[in-house]
């Protein structure tokens, strides 16, 4: 079995330090390296917490929880490449928790959900873009929330499967399957006019 490839953003350049070597002056108590890997890692956090809570304003709030989260258990980390892995990881746990917590609520009729107008776009190229996004989103909402969520890893976050499987917490082959069978139904979703 081959080594798992880093994910290319996270390679080190003779400007830019790897995860681990950044994540040891965190663990060192350096607030700096760590804004910067905040920096470089906030935007896959926020946005797998997005589609597992099916909430963009709660998931900026619940990936700023992972990263106080990541600073308090900076001890924990073993420099192994898997930075964004155990970020992941952590994310998986709050965001099912407020997952469970908006769910409760909305039963309870403590909150509602309101729709945010989309801005007013300068092209027609870009309208029609947003509405395909926004079509391929809703489609996806759809899908089981374990389907949705190996989705996103494999190909937002661009993670392999056995990745994916620390991140979950579940068999690699699991995943593949629930990957494969996630495609077929979002291709059954998703109208042909808008794939094209």
């Amino acid at each position: 079995m081959s080594e798992p490839r880093p994910h290319p953003r996270l390679v080190a350049t003779p400007t830019e330090p790897s995860d681990d070597a950044l994540f040891a002056l965190v663990q060192a108590g350096d607030r700096q390296a760590f804004a910067r890997l905040v920096a470089r890692h906030e935007a896959a956090i926020r946005r797998f917490v997005a589609v597992t809570i099916n909430d963009r304003e709660a998931a900026r709030d619940v990936a700023q929880e992972v990263f106080i989260l990541a600073w308090d258990q900076r001890a924990r980390y073993r420099p192994e490449g898997r930075l964004r892995v155990w970020l992941l990881a952590l994310a998986k746990n709050l965001a099912r928790r407020e997952r469970r917590r908006l769910t409760i609520r909305r039963w309870l009729g403590l909150e509602h959900v309101a729709e945010v107008a989309a801005p007013i776009k300068d092209s027609d190229e870009v309208l029609v873009d947003a509405e395909r996004d926004a079509v391929v989103r809703a489609s996806l909402g759809r899908l089981p929330p374990k389907m949705h969520e190996a989705l996103v890893l494999r190909y937002a976050d661009e993670l392999d499967y056995d990745q994916m499987a620390e991140v979950l917490g579940e068999n690699a082959s699991t995943l593949r399957s629930r990957v494969h069978y996630g495609l077929a139904k979002l291709g059954l979703l998703v109208p042909e006019e808008v794939m094209r």
